[in-house]
Parts: structure tokens; C-alpha cells; sequence
């Protein structure tokens, strides 16, 4: 069954399309038996707010079956060294405001309160108007077909798939159809959210025969999107760009540049010491080493309504140590390994007045609390830098005691 793929309310408001898809995949389960129905409508609810994540089990009974290795947690490359210079690709579609309207980012934290919690977004939301048309950016062999996810942990996931020409009398959801495009030299460029009912004959013949494309070749229509992000319509292409090795690449850094100079803001700095969270003030000397820094910041583009996560955070100390968070290429550490999303966002610190903050991004919420990890063998000043996509910055100063105060 698929969840939505019978429902086109466009013409009606919001609300009465969500409510009554849900009313009405809900009568087809009524024969489940209670724990399974309770399963089914949590999961199902996941697919609805962001991605459609499953567990493997239900995935697995669905008909999906695990893609390769792609999305392991593993060490997937020493040195990424693509084929493509920065900057080098077109955008696949026209955006909404004609210049830079990109919702969430490769490192963006994403929560939902009915999904799966805790993970990075894993690319980029490109907005656009609905039904609007999906170009190839590259030359390659093109793939369709439906896509879940299940959890690995660490904020990351495996994916599944089940390809179009497979997909006849299977419980697919047309809000989470693929068209992908692999170029010769292996990187699947990868868009969700395309209406299969948009594609050509001349495309899906294409797609059957896993045939070549060129580079502006149409792809398909962004499919409407449901859910409001911040009180905004959201129709959008989830563009990924996977590397063979698994890394998945930023689009902001392959695709030609945006308009942008509107700085990060690094808007509150926390010295964590015995647990507790103490706000520290620009150019303050914080009073005992603590175990870290965790930054309160955001970022925004020119004339986009959508809070970024910023990909590029950097600590330089006195004493001589660097410590940089660097996701402007791709969402992977210098080791080679993929980061684990706990090492980075800190979910949440308890302040000195007792108040919780947390990280949150969903499609009304947004906070970004990241961890800089301090050694006790730091001292003295320290800068911490962030930057955006455009290198636009924002700087922060204070001091730190060193060890043993």
C-alpha cells in the first residue's frame, strides 16, 4: 500500500490534506493487531515529518532490499579526491526565489517528535515550487525507484531501495521516489522527492534499460511536500551526491555559487565544567579549564527564511592547538571516518539558572549546539571561527586557564 500515493489535495488547505491521509491510511490498518498497528503508525509517522525511516524489518517485509555498504559507519576513505572542481555544477532545479532558496544542509542536525531522533540531514533541501522541473547536473546511467532508511546509529543510516521496474504491487510511497544519476566515475547524484507521475515515457524506457543521459536531461517534477518548514511552504528536491566510496558530498561546494553575504552568527559560547553549562562572554577569560566549548550558532542566506547549520567551525589556541570541524566538502573527519553525531552536537546542556537548551531541527524548531573538544593542556587566548558555504564568518574571543586551575 502506499501511504499517500492515492491522495492529491492540492487544492485543499494543509491541514485537511494531512489530516485526511491520515485518516485514511489509518482505516486500512484496522484489521493489525494492536502492536503491530502501534508499529506501523510511529514509522509511518517518521516518513511523514522528514525521510522515510523503517526499521530493517519492516523495510525487509516491504519489499526493499539494503543497498551496498554506501551508508556504513566504518573508515570509507583516507583522501577525497573528486573529479569535479568547486563550484563546477549547475544547480538541477530553478529555486523558489530565483537565487538561493536551500533548506537543510549535509550537517544539519534533524529530530523529529514521531521519527527517528538524532541524525545528520545528509544533504541538501533545494526549494522550489511544486511540479517543479529536475535537470541532470551530470552526464551518466540514470536509476528510479522508492527508498527507506533504517537506523545505524551515530546519526547515520542504511539505505533501501526498491527499484521502479520492481516496484508493481508493492507497498511503495510516492512521496519518497528517487531518480538518480551515476557518472563514470561512480558519485550517485541522487534527488527525492520526484513525482513518478512526471516522469516521460522516453525517461522511464531509460530508466528500464539503466541508460545513459546527458547532463540536462529532464528528470522528473519535485513532487508537492506536505508539511510547512517554519510556516513556509516546503516543496523541495533532496539532493544528495554519494561518493563510491560512501562519503556523502556537500552540493553547496560542487554546485555553482549563491548569492550570500550574510555572516554566521556565533550567537552564545558555554564553558561545560562539572557538567554545568556557563555562558561565556566575548574576550572573558573563563575562570577553570573546562572538559569543552559548546557554540549557540546559526547561519542564514540572502532572502532564504531557513536557519543553516554552518560547516565549517575552527578553535585556535595559544598554547598551539587547532581543532576544526570541516564539513564544507563532505561529511566525513580527516581519519576517514564519518562523524558520529553525539561527538559533534552537544543534544543538550543544563545552564547555570537550571535551564535545559537543546539542539533541535525539525520543521518548526531549530538550534545548533556543537562541541569543541579542550585539552587541559590549552591556555591562553583562543579564537574560534565559523564560516559559511561563501566563507562570509564570525569570530568569537576569550582565554583559558590550562591545566590544573
Amino acid at each position: 500500500m502506499a501511504m499517500f500515493g492515492a491522495f492529491h489535495f492540492q487544492e485543499f488547505s494543509h491541514e485537511f490534506y494531512v489530516i485526511g491521509s491520515v485518516v485514511a491510511y489509518i482505516k486500512t490498518m484496522y484489521t493489525l493487531k494492536p502492536l503491530a498497528l502501534l508499529i506501523t503508525i510511529v514509522f509511518s509517522f517518521q516518513g511523514m515529518a522528514n525521510e522515510n525511516i523503517l526499521p530493517k524489518s519492516i523495510a525487509l517485509s516491504k519489499g526493499y532490499t539494503p543497498v551496498s555498504a554506501s551508508y556504513s559507519l566504518h573508515k570509507v576513505s583516507n583522501k577525497l579526491k573528486l573529479p569535479y572542481k568547486k563550484h563546477a555544477l549547475d544547480w538541477p532545479v530553478k529555486f523558489e526565489d530565483g537565487i538561493n532558496s536551500i533548506g537543510n544542509l549535509l550537517a544539519q542536525y534533524q529530530s523529529y517528535e514521531y521519527s527517528y531522533r538524532d541524525y545528520f540531514h545528509g544533504g541538501c533541501d533545494l526549494v522550489t515550487k511544486a511540479q517543479e522541473k529536475i535537470i541532470a547536473p551530470t552526464s551518466g546511467y540514470v536509476e528510479a525507484g522508492f527508498y527507506s532508511y533504517s537506523p545505524l546509529g551515530n546519526g547515520h543510516f542504511q539505505k533501501h531501495w526498491i527499484p521502479l521496474q520492481d516496484s508493481a504491487g508493492k507497498e511503495t510511497d510516492n512521496n519518497y521516489f528517487e531518480v538518480a544519476i551515476i557518472d563514470k566515475h561512480g558519485y550517485r547524484f541522487e534527488f527525492h522527492h520526484v513525482d513518478p507521475t512526471s516522469l516521460t515515457p522516453k525517461l522511464i524506457k531509460s530508466i528500464y534499460n539503466r541508460s545513459y543521459v546527458e547532463a540536462g536531461t529532464e528528470l522528473g517534477e519535485v513532487k508537492s511536500w506536505f508539511w510547512l518548514h517554519h510556516n513556509k511552504s516546503y516543496h523541495h528536491v533532496h539532493y544528495n551526491v554519494i561518493a563510491p566510496s560512501g562519503v556523502e558530498l556537500n552540493c553547496e561546494w560542487l554546485s555553482r555559487p549563491l548569492k550570500d553575504d550574510v555572516a554566521p552568527v556565533i550567537n552564545k559560547v558555554y564553558a561545560m565544567i562539572t557538567g554545568i553549562a556557563f555562558e561565556v562572554k566575548d574576550k572573558e577569560a573563563i575562570f577553570r579549564q573546562p572538559k569543552e566549548l559548546v557554540i549557540d550558532l546559526y547561519d542564514q542566506k540572502n532572502n532564504n527564511p531557513f536557519m543553516h547549520q554552518p560547516h565549517f567551525i575552527e578553535l585556535k589556541v595559544e598554547s598551539g592547538r587547532t581543532f576544526t570541524w570541516d564539513f564544507q566538502k563532505a561529511l566525513v573527519l580527516k581519519n576517514g571516518m564519518k562523524p558520529n553525531i553525539t561527538d559533534y552536537f552537544s543534544l543538550e546542556l543544563a545552564n547555570t539558572q537550571g535551564e535545559v537548551v537543546k539542539t533541535m531541527g525539525n520543521y518548526s524548531e531549530f538550534k545548533s549546539l556543537v562541541k569543541i573538544p579542550i585539552d587541559p593542556n590549552d591556555f591562553g587566548q583562543f579564537v574560534i571561527t565559523v564560516k559559511d558555504a561563501m566563507g562570509n564568518e564570525d569570530k568569537f574571543t576569550g582565554s583559558l586557564p590550562g591545566q590544573g586551575i
